[in-house]
């Protein structure tokens, strides 16, 4: 009798899931263009959109950055039984981004909760497997973790301990709760990252093994899944940030662009797409490569748009057309080109004082 009952609460608490989460196939959450890739992947009970909020909406549409490919990456992520281990998921994220993204694509990865333990994992064993000069590994550029449980949660501690005295209970509660706990699972994936990933120490006859990726912590204030410590963990450089007010849900999800948890991120890029708006404007100018001119205004289209419709002046004027984007585009990259450390944003907004003193 007892089965059969434990049986159908399994079933019935699997098909709730399923029915809740049933759009987890990975999808893009704004415009493909086939460039540099930031890959969401959400944690424990998490929605592959629904997690994040607005977070991907003010990422698509920054006028501080050039356009970046948003895409959205799911699995199953439960406390049921049926959950993959993280390891295998790892393994999955790591090939789906080998396999769907741009040859030269620089990738960036934001991970929820478990979701951060799922990118650390599958980062490293691409690197033990001796695939650290191998997308995605080589071409990652940035981590950023939203409390992740690095050295474990102890509250998933506390439910794996509480259900297995419940047997009729933990029969169907198992998925990656183990996982999640502090212990040996969270223990040698610190090891392996501290020795493949963060800040290795890289001889030469390393680099196939080993690769040097910044990675950083953000804490919920008011976090009671996941501690401050565990959230920080070993991550020092870049700084972590502590988000006042946070919770474990909250603390990925910006109201506004100016939040403090969705600048955290994007204040990662800006040195990063800094230094690649004047490497591109010198290729452009002094070297009169159409390849980095076309680049220019494929990525920088949208910011370009953004910022000529909002100076228009009152009444009319001239109408955005691709001449007038590549005017202000030329303006722009002439003058990153001389200021190596002149933001992007910075340079667009430059440009469009340029030119309406110009009167054009």
């Amino acid at each position: 009798m007892w089965k059969l009952v434990e049986r159908a609460v399994g079933a019935a608490m699997n098909a709730h899931y399923a029915r809740s989460h049933a759009q987890q196939a990975p999808l893009y959450a704004n415009t493909r263009i086939g460039t540099d890739t930031v890959v969401f992947v959400h944690g424990l009970h998490g929605h592959i959109l629904e997690t994040w909020g607005k977070f991907p909406e003010f990422l698509a549409n920054d006028s501080e950055l050039p356009h970046l490919d948003v895409l959205m990456w799911g699995y199953r992520a439960t406390v049921f039984p049926g959950a993959l281990p993280i390891e295998k998921v790892g393994e999955a994220l790591a090939g789906f981004v080998r396999e769907q993204t741009e040859q030269e694509a620089e990738i960036y990865f934001v991970g929820h909760s478990m979701g951060g333990l799922v990118i650390l994992r599958g980062l490293c064993d691409e690197a033990k497997e001796g695939r650290a000069r191998q997308r995605p590994a080589s071409l990652t550029r940035h981590v950023h973790l939203y409390a992740t449980p690095s050295n474990g949660s102890e509250v998933a501690g506390a439910i794996d301990a509480t259900v297995g005295f419940l047997p009729r209970v933990g029969h169907f509660l198992a998925g990656h709760l183990k996982e999640l706990r502090r212990g040996k699972f969270c223990d040698t994936l610190m090891r392996d990252v501290v020795e493949h990933l963060y800040r290795p120490h890289i001889d030469p006859g390393d680099e196939n093994h080993k690769v040097d990726i910044p990675i950083k912590a953000c804490v919920g204030e008011r976090d009671i899944a996941v501690t401050e410590t565990s959230a920080k963990a070993i991550f020092k450089h870049p700084a972590p940030v502590l988000i006042l007010v946070a919770t474990h849900l909250t603390v990925k999800e910006p109201e506004k662009p100016s939040d403090l948890c969705y600048r955290a991120f994007r204040e990662s890029l800006v040195p990063l797409y800094t230094r690649w708006f004047h490497d591109l404007s010198v290729r452009a100018i002094d070297q009169h490569d159409p390849i980095a001119q076309a680049e220019v205004f494929q990525r920088c289209k949208e910011p370009a748009v953004l910022r000529l419709e909002n100076n228009r002046p009152i009444g009319g004027g001239p109408a955005v057309s691709d001449a007038r984007i590549e005017e202000l585009l030329s303006v722009a990259m002439r003058l990153a080109k001389d200021a190596r450390d002149l933001r992007f944003g910075r340079a667009l907004d430059l440009a469009v004082v340029e030119l309406m003193r110009r009167g054009r």
